[in-house]
Parts: C-alpha cells; sequence; structure tokens
C-alpha cells in the first residue's frame, strides 16, 4: 500500500505539473498512472475530467467528473463541474438535476445565496422542476421579497395544474393569497383554475431571469438593482451616508453648508428641512419623492458626498444608470463610501451593458476593501496586485473568467456578513503569505470560488500538524477548482519544502515565477526566483536569470548582492575565471546601484583576491590600488599595495607608497603602528636597502643603536650573498657610521671589498 500511495502522489503531482503547462496528453497518461495506483481517489478522475475538456472531448470529460464526483461522495466542486459540462453537452435536463443537487448541498451547509444561484440555474434549464421553485418559494417568503415569492407560486400552481392537480393549484394560489389578498395575477388563477383552464403563467417563467445579468460562462448574479440594497456592502454604506447627514442636520456652523444660504436664501431650517425629509421618503421606499428633495438640497449648494451616494443610489434604483454614475462618482471622495461607490458605480455600468467599465470598477471597490485590511506596509504591492488582476480580466479572449469574477464578488459583497467574511478572508491570505508574498482578495474571486481559500487553509492546517499526505490532497483540491491561481501554487511548493523535496519544490517556484513575469507581475517572478535559488543555491543557470531579470527591472543593488554570491558560488567550486567575470559584470551596474552599499569596493576586493590567488600580479595592484584611493586609512589594503610593486618591479612606487601610508599614520595619530609596519616590510623584502634605511633611521630615533645595527649587518649579509659588491660597500660604511662595538671587524671586510672591487 505504501508503495501505490507514493506512486500515486507522484503520478498526481505531475499530471497537475502537466496541466499547468497545458501539456494535457501527458497530464492525462500520468493521471491514468495515479488511477491505476489508487482507483478511489477523486483527485486524479478530476486531473482526467479537466484535460479531456481542454481537449475539447467534453464526453470523456463528463465521465471522468461523474467518477470524481462519485468518489469524493457528492463533492461539491466536482458536481460543478460535472453541471457545466453537462450544460456544455446539450444535457439540460441532467444539467438542472445537478444543480438542483448542488443547491441542496448549499443548503445544508447553510449556504443560501449559493443556493438559490443553485436553484434558479436549475430551473433555467428545466423550467418544470417543481423541487427547485418550491425552495426558490421558501426562500423569497423567509427573505420578504413578496413579488418574486408571488412568481414563482405561479410557476408551481401552473406546474400542478399541468399534471391535472387541481386541488394542489389551488392551495398554493391560496398561499399566494396570503402575501398580497388583492393581487389580480392570483386571483384569475384561482378562476382558471376553479373553471378546469390550464394556467399558462409558466410559458412565461423566463422573466424570473430577466432581472438577472447573465455571464458568458452561464453563472448568474441575483444582487442587481434593488436587490443589492437590501443587504451587503451597499446596505451598510447606504446607512452609514444616512447617518452622516443626520449628524449634518444636527450639526451647527458648518462652513461647508453656508454656500445653500448664500445661493438661495433657504437657510439652514429649510435645508434641515428637505434632508429630514430626503431620507424619510428613501426610508419608506418613496424613491420618487426622495430623488426630489436631494436634487433640490444639491442644487441649493450642499456639499456631502453623503448626499450623492444617498442620490446615486435611488437614480439606480429607478434604472437611470448615467445619473447614477454621476452622483456616485462624487460620492468616492468619503473614503467611508469609496468601496461601496465604486461598487455601486460597477452596477451601474453593468446595467448599461459596460462589462469593461463594470469590471474595472468592481476591482477598485474590492482594492479599497482590501487596503483598509490588509497590511499597511504593504500598499504598494496591493495596489500593483490589482493592477495585474484588472489586465488579466480584461485582456483574456474570453469573458469567462470576467463573468467568474464579478459573480463571485457580487455574491460576496451581498451577504450580510460581508466584513465578518473579508476579515476571515482577509486572515486565511495573511496565514498564506509567507516568504513575503502578497496575495488579494481579488484573487480569490477571479479563481471562481471561496473555497480555494477554504481548501488552502486546510492544507496549511495539515501542514502544521504534520499531516502532510492530507495537506497535499488539499492543496490539489484548491488547484483543481482554480487551477490558475498561483497561491495553490505556491502552497504546493513549501509542502514540497517541508518534505524535503527540494528539487520539486526548485521546479515549482521557477514555473510560478514564469507566470507571474507573463503575467507582467515582476516583483512576484523575483520573489518565486529568489526562494527557488534560496533553496538551490548551487543551481548557476538559475541564479543567472534571477540577476538579468533584477537588472532588466532596475533593482540592481539585489542583482549586485547576488552577483556577489554568484561568484562565490564559482569560487567555491574553484571555477576562479568564471567567478572573476561575473564580478566584473556585476561593476557594470555599479554606476546605478546605491552608493552606500558601497558595491564597487566589495565587488574589487573579490576580484583582488582572485587575482592574488592567480599570481595575477598586474590585475591585483589595478584594483587594490583603486582600493586604497578609495579606503586610504586601510592598513591591510595599503601594504598588499607596496607588496605588489615589489611583486611586479617597481620598488620606487613602491617605496613612495611606503612614505605616504606611514605618513598618513602618524598624522592621523598612529605613530605606534608604523615600527611595526617598517618591520613586516622589511621580513618581506630584506634586501630593499631603502626600506632598511627607514628602518634604521627609525630605529636611531628611537634609541635602539643595536637594532639598527643589526639592521644594516642583515642587509649587507644579503647584498654579499646575491653579489651586490657596490651596495654592501655603502651598507657596511653605514653600520662604521654607527660606531658598532665590533667596529674593527668592518673595517677590515670593508677593506677587503674595496681592493676586490678595484
Amino acid at each position: 500500500m505504501v508503495d501505490d500511495r507514493s506512486r500515486y502522489e507522484e503520478a498526481l503531482r505531475r499530471g497537475h505539473s502537466y496541466s499547468w503547462d497545458q501539456r494535457w496528453t501527458e497530464a492525462i497518461t500520468e493521471f491514468e498512472i495515479a488511477v491505476g495506483a489508487q482507483s478511489d481517489q477523486p483527485a486524479a478522475y478530476a486531473g482526467l475530467g479537466l484535460a479531456y475538456y481542454e481537449l475539447g472531448k467534453l464526453d470523456k470529460a463528463l465521465e471522468y467528473y461523474k467518477l470524481a464526483s462519485r468518489f469524493s461522495h457528492g463533492d461539491i466542486i466536482y458536481l460543478k463541474h460535472v453541471a457545466d459540462v453537462q450544460e456544455r453537452l446539450g444535457l439540460l435536463d441532467e444539467a438542472g438535476q445537478t444543480y438542483m443537487a448542488l443547491g441542496e448541498i448549499q443548503l445544508r451547509r447553510k449556504k443560501l445565496d449559493e443556493a438559490v444561484v443553485n436553484w434558479l440555474r436549475a430551473v433555467s434549464l428545466k423550467p418544470d422542476l417543481l423541487g427547485a421553485h418550491q425552495r426558490l418559494v421558501a426562500v423569497y417568503r423567509r427573505q420578504g421579497l413578496i413579488a418574486n415569492a408571488i412568481r414563482e407560486y405561479m410557476i408551481v400552481a401552473e406546474l400542478y395544474s399541468r399534471r391535472g392537480e387541481k386541488d394542489l393549484a389551488l392551495k398554493v394560489c391560496r398561499l399566494a393569497l396570503e402575501l398580497d389578498p388583492r393581487n389580480a395575477e392570483v386571483m384569475t388563477a384561482v378562476e382558471l383554475i376553479r373553471q378546469g383552464k390550464q394556467l399558462t403563467s409558466a410559458d412565461s417563467s423566463a422573466v424570473i431571469f430577466d432581472r438577472m445579468s447573465s455571464s458568458e460562462d452561464g453563472k448568474t448574479d441575483l444582487r442587481a438593482g434593488l436587490v443589492s440594497l437590501e443587504h451587503g456592502l451597499l446596505y451598510s454604506a447606504q446607512r452609514v451616508a444616512q447617518q452622516s447627514l443626520a449628524q449634518e442636520i444636527l450639526s451647527e456652523g458648518d462652513d461647508a453648508l453656508s454656500a445653500i444660504e448664500q445661493k438661495s436664501g433657504a437657510g439652514r431650517l429649510a435645508r434641515n428641512t428637505l434632508i429630514s425629509q430626503a431620507l424619510e421618503f428613501q426610508t419608506r421606499d418613496m424613491v420618487d419623492e426622495a430623488i426630489d428633495c436631494f436634487e433640490q438640497v444639491i442644487d441649493d449648494g450642499l456639499i456631502s458626498a453623503a448626499a450623492h451616494f444617498c442620490l446615486g443610489l435611488l437614480y439606480q434604483v429607478q434604472k437611470r444608470p448615467s445619473q447614477a454614475i454621476g452622483e456616485l462618482e462624487q460620492a468616492t471622495a468619503d473614503p467611508n463610501l469609496r468601496p461601496a461607490s465604486y461598487y455601486a458605480i460597477g452596477e451601474a455600468y453593468r446595467l448599461r451593458g459596460d462589462n469593461v467599465r463594470a469590471t474595472e470598477n468592481f476591482v477598485e471597490s474590492l482594492k479599497y476593501i482590501d487596503l483598509d485590511t490588509g497590511d499597511s506596509n504593504q500598499g504598494n504591492r496591493i495596489i500593483e496586485q490589482y493592477g495585474f488582476l484588472v489586465d488579466g480580466l480584461l485582456s483574456g479572449p474570453e469573458p469567462v473568467r470576467q463573468a467568474r469574477f464579478v459573480h463571485g464578488l457580487v455574491t460576496f459583497l451581498g451577504d450580510d456578513r460581508w466584513q465578518e467574511n473579508i476579515v476571515e478572508a482577509r486572515r486565511r491570505l495573511d496565514n498564506l503569505s509567507a516568504d513575503g508574498q502578497t496575495y488579494i482578495l481579488g484573487d480569490i474571486f477571479a479563481a471562481g470560488s471561496i473555497q480555494v481559500l477554504q481548501s488552502l487553509s486546510r492544507s496549511q492546517e495539515y501542514a502544521d500538524l504534520g499531516k502532510y499526505d492530507s495537506a497535499v490532497e488539499e492543496a490539489y483540491r484548491a488547484i483543481q477548482l482554480s487551477p490558475y491561481y498561483l497561491a495553490s501554487h505556491t502552497q504546493l511548493a513549501e509542502l514540497m519544502v517541508r518534505q524535503d523535496r527540494i528539487p520539486i519544490a526548485v521546479t515549482k517556484y521557477l514555473t510560478i515565477g514564469d507566470t507571474c513575469r507573463v503575467r507582467g507581475d515582476i516583483h512576484g517572478a523575483i520573489d518565486n526566483y529568489e526562494r527557488a535559488v534560496e533553496l538551490s543555491p548551487l543551481n548557476l543557470f538559475n541564479r543567472a536569470k534571477l540577476i538579468e531579470v533584477l537588472s532588466q527591472e532596475g533593482q540592481i543593488d539585489r542583482a549586485l548582492e547576488h552577483h556577489l554570491l554568484l561568484g562565490e558560488v564559482y569560487y567555491n567550486l574553484a571555477e576562479m575565471d568564471k567567478a572573476r567575470d561575473t564580478y566584473m559584470e556585476g561593476l557594470k551596474l555599479v554606476p546605478e546601484g546605491t552608493e552606500k552599499q558601497q558595491w564597487r569596493l566589495r565587488l574589487l576586493r573579490a576580484i583582488a583576491d582572485i587575482d592574488m590567488q592567480r599570481l595575477d600580479w598586474n590585475h591585483a595592484l589595478g584594483a587594490y590600488s583603486e582600493l586604497s584611493a578609495a579606503t586610504p586609512n586601510d592598513k591591510d589594503v595599503a601594504l598588499k599595495v607596496i607588496d605588489l610593486y615589489f611583486k611586479v618591479g617597481q620598488p620606487e612606487k613602491a617605496v613612495q607608497r611606503v612614505d605616504q601610508t606611514l605618513g598618513l599614520m602618524v598624522k592621523n595619530g598612529r605613530s605606534a603602528e608604523v615600527t611595526g609596519i617598517l618591520e613586516e616590510l622589511v621580513d618581506q623584502w630584506p634586501e630593499d636597502d631603502n626600506l632598511v634605511n627607514r628602518l634604521t633611521r627609525l630605529y636611531m630615533h628611537q634609541g635602539k643603536r643595536q637594532d639598527a645595527i643589526a639592521l644594516l649587518d642583515t642587509l649587507g649579509e644579503t647584498q654579499l650573498n646575491s653579489g651586490n659588491t657596490e651596495q654592501a660597500v655603502r651598507t657596511i660604511q653605514k653600520i662604521l657610521q654607527l660606531d658598532p662595538p665590533n667596529s674593527i671587524s668592518y673595517q677590515k671586510l670593508l677593506q677587503r671589498l674595496e681592493q676586490e672591487h678595484a
């Protein structure tokens, strides 16, 4: 079993990887291997379903999605795929039944809005689906949507009438009359049933869907028009605006309102009366009257975002989108009303059929919600991410993703608990946002399902408990829900890291980075490339790729840091030429980097070190000379320069640099170090009489006559051994000038040398 499980997981991973790259044939092969290893697991069947779907083989896709649903015991994820494929194959009755089943599952999960969406979809495909209409009746009654409930009652009554069940049809009509005792349509239906005539109201049952925006992918939106004002974001914002106006009525000395008095002479009392009436009329759903009051008080000079917001919503109720947009755009000036204003503008554009502008404003609304709830330090990154989101939604060849985003957003923000849900979603995203990643709420709706986030949260929880098999399964589930939602792939990559499957994780991060780069999200690409390099620091190709992207995007400091790290890798591999070339390439970027980082000096030190090891004294001298000029107080660098001048055969310049270095040290109060430096240099170059003479004079100045004599004696001996008789003669003469204890011996040696040289 262990071997089968391992084989299943590996094949499943490869299958998803091929799916990610849209290599569907290879994906099918891997998923079939996974099925052979574990035939009772849904994920592999779902993978086959997706692959065949993308290849246009819908019959095969349906077969495998049904198997995935069966082995998952009716998981809603797979049922949605089943319903979608059934619909695309024209199996409308079957699709309707599947959507009905989806609604029942959502009802048991207490997700009423999503249940209603599925029931409405079911009856749009299969209008005579009695159970779905009955469910809708119950929901509309509970929500107080009388007109909707009566319409559904009439459809149910018609269905019973068509079946010949007259008593049940009459009973349904009586239930409808309980809601509206004087409803002419219902009373007419009662008379027709009693006369034995068949109702025909269901023939026009499509009217139910007239107020719902149909999207390209078949999804629907229940929250247009008045419905969206009864719950959720717009309802909350409307309350805020009304409270703000009520406070304005009570306020005194409001300079912003003085324009009314100056322009119309109506006075504060008249203005307050108009605002009060407007609020009263709006509360009582007296739309025309409320609009008249708001228009008058605004025309008189009221400067209030709250008033513009309320008037904009009232225009929207009257299906006057152009006027609504004008008012709502002015309401965006108030930060408290800004998200709702953009949201309402989006609905107005959608009412006009302008899906592009609608989507732009919906994204803008969610952006401000995300900025309010997200990490304030990530504000710029959040704004950038929403820019990529709107580009992606509007640039695709098909509007499916766009419609899915709008549907998910409208449903989510139309819920009474939208604020709590936003906070919870943000918390879950933050838990996933490790290693500097920033995820936005908008990607969740673009992914098509909040269940993606739920699966990723479960995956995180399993991972924290050390249950990696379950964690991986949930990550794959999230990928199956939305193959292009990058957070799912990032989660899977991190799970691979935790399981010490580093090569797989590195490949995953590189793929995610490439995807971010294609989408224009360079920050995201760099973050993922850096993660791949961090996990596999010796992979030279990956680090070079990262440097290239960083350089192209002007992130020079980060690029230079990786130049140093890449050079170090080559250095440790004893590839000195490549290491030096890498550092030299880095030098070309230095002018664009931050000066305080001292990139040039850091690179020069690395280059000089390599040149020293290669015994390339001339190149090393060039690097150390520049370093010394930039860091004149660095004793070690100065000594390197002196040493290199000797090595390249320029002792005069070496001594000049000695004098400069020692003079600077004395000037800086470091005289105590001078003796040690000269002694060190003489030890290295004992035959250089210039160095010896300087140290001799220093010894004499310090009263160390014997040390000076010994030093000159050593120099003279070195000169004699190397055949430099003339120099040796001059050195002995200097010794005699110091009156050595054994001066006779030195005199005899001097005479002998002079005679030999003569």
